[in-house]
């Protein structure tokens, strides 16, 4: 078996839609994401995964986004009017345990054969204290 590990860290925006506390507001953050993966084999190259590719997957898709609801339709309105980046967070709202969830799947679907997978982790930090984490299988 092989483990490989890699830290990603992205800046987004998110809002908890009908969240009556300060989490309801439009507010950012600075994400740091563990991922972990351990495979049965190798690649043709010699990678569980090459890093870059998921540095790549997580900053193209989140990074310096604002992340929603696909339920939060006025800001989403809004916002794509004014030309800003959204990633619509399927599952719910774009809480830290949705998004860990988000990032874990988009890991997984980076293999061709998931069946080659042994563990997939993710630890997603909303900030320096406080996290969520999620596992394949």
């Amino acid at each position: 078996m092989y483990t490989i590990g890699t830290v990603v860290k992205f800046e987004t925006a998110h809002r908890q839609k009908d969240d009556p506390s300060k989490c309801g507001y439009l507010h950012g953050h600075n994400w740091k994401a563990k991922i972990e993966i351990t495979s049965k084999k190798l690649g043709p190259l010699g990678y569980v995964i090459d890093f870059k590719a998921i540095k790549d997957v997580i900053n193209l898709k989140f990074d310096h986004r604002t992340l929603l609801s696909k339920d939060d339709v006025e800001l989403i309105d809004v916002l794509e009017r004014a030309g800003q980046k959204i990633a619509i967070i399927m599952g719910g709202n774009p809480t830290c345990e949705v998004l860990a969830k988000s990032l874990l799947d988009s890991m997984v679907n980076l293999f061709n054969d998931p069946r080659d997978l042994i563990l997939v982790k993710v630890r997603l930090y909303e900030n320096d204290d406080s996290f969520a984490e999620v596992f394949y299988p």
